[in-house]
């Protein structure tokens, strides 16, 4: 038997509430994964056996966290997962929530939401009753420190080793000495141009900065890209900064000058796609899955690259309620895993234009060309002990910048 006929129920695949099915109501997200992507909204994140009581299965806690014993661990019949909205849900649903609910007959309530720290605050306050959720990784850092998380048991993860780019024991936004997520999908603020404006692909964001392209650039004016890809043209890490030291002036000195080059900075993905499609800009910074749907299902012509001195980027991770135990829990753990598996992630690889944190065979000709798979040093991620003391007043300074 099968670990997959072991966990099926026997009345096979759940019916669920499933608001992609039942509603036609848009959802307007802010956050970065649902942001990424076409179509989804304004971008810019104990178990029984945690020591205390009964592991799952059969057996008993052993005190470290882990489940042991004899017997299968128990499936909850639902679980709820809330994720960002758009183009990003539809993916999620139609290649790993309804594969996983037909697979091991869960059925799965899949929520989208608008705002990654309200939800945070909801569950704190005791208003959100989830089991796992999908983020960036400013949202999980936050989590984690506020106990919203839970560490994960790593035994009930077994593709956990498949991870191999941004893994959670050397990232930033995993702080403590246990792991609390599962790596997703990752992506950067990366060089967007206009095919018919350069003749080939700029390798530095230096050759921007012409006479002929003056006022015709576009930049996010998000806090996080703003600085860090600043910081990366200056050849500074941008997780070295502090508050106001010289090497935040010569962050900012670079911001002003980028300034003098900008038709606009953009403030939602949506406003992007329309500089880049009127050729109001020809040349920027955008996610690469955005860039690719416009010129594979719009027809603009623009590409992605990463340059030489790299970009600021982002992760999207799948965590854990720390307030839900088995089975619940456990059958949380058995989603994240899905999420690892080759098949899961092959299917996502044709959906969406983004990297995929782990390493899986047979991936689409599209998926190995991303310019963010071939290149994944060439991301760099915030560590937000850095970033997230700064960030108000960096918002100021780049806000007097731009009223200039």
């Amino acid at each position: 038997m099968t670990d997959t006929d072991r966990h099926r129920g026997s009345e096979g695949h759940a019916t669920r509430r499933r608001f992609l099915r039942n509603s036609a109501v848009g959802v307007t997200v802010g956050a970065t994964v649902s942001g990424c992507l076409g179509g989804g909204g304004n971008g810019n994140g104990s178990g029984n056996g945690d020591g205390n009581g009964n592991g799952g299965g059969n057996g008993n806690g052993d005190g470290n966290g882990e489940t042991t014993g004899s017997g299968d661990p128990e499936l909850a019949d639902e679980i709820t997962f809330y994720s960002t909205g758009g183009a990003w849900l539809r993916a999620m649903d139609e290649t790993i929530i309804t594969p996983f609910e037909e697979e091991y007959g869960v059925s799965v309530d899949l929520q989208p939401y608008g705002n990654a720290n309200q939800v945070i605050s909801q569950i704190r306050a005791g208003q959100v009753d989830l089991d796992a959720m999908l983020m960036v990784d400013p949202a999980l850092y936050r989590g984690v420190n506020e106990d919203i998380f839970a560490p994960l048991r790593l035994e009930n993860i077994p593709h956990y080793d498949a991870i191999e780019t941004f893994h959670p024991e050397e990232v930033p936004y995993d702080p403590g000495d246990r792991v609390h997520h599962v790596p997703n999908t990752y992506g950067a603020y990366g060089l967007t141009y206009n095919t018919e404006t350069f003749d080939s692909a700029p390798t530095s964001w230096s050759e921007l900065y012409t006479e002929e392209l003056s006022g015709q650039l576009t930049y996010s004016g998000f806090t996080a890209p703003v600085v860090g890809n600043a910081a990366l043209e200056e050849g500074i890490d941008f997780n070295t900064l502090e508050g106001g030291g010289d090497a935040v002036d010569t962050v900012f000195d670079r911001v002003s000058q980028q300034n003098e080059y900008m038709y606009q900075w953009w403030d939602s993905a949506a406003t992007a796609e329309e500089l880049y499609t009127n050729e109001s800009a020809v040349a920027g910074n955008c996610w690469v899955g955005r860039v690719q749907s416009l010129r594979d299902e719009e027809g603009v012509p623009v590409e992605y690259t990463l340059p030489e001195e790299g970009a600021t980027g982002y992760v999207s991770v799948w965590a854990i309620n720390d307030e839900i135990e088995d089975p619940r829990r456990y059958t949380a753990e058995l989603l994240l895993d899905y999420v690892l598996q080759e098949e899961p992630s092959r299917r996502l690889a044709e959906e969406i234009h983004y990297g995929q944190a782990n390493a899986f065979s047979d991936a689409p000709e599209s998926y190995q060309e991303i310019p963010d798979v071939q290149y994944p040093d060439r991301i760099h991620i915030w560590d937000q002990d850095v970033f997230a003391p700064n960030q108000q007043e960096w918002a100021q300074r780049f806000q007097e910048i731009t009223r200039q």
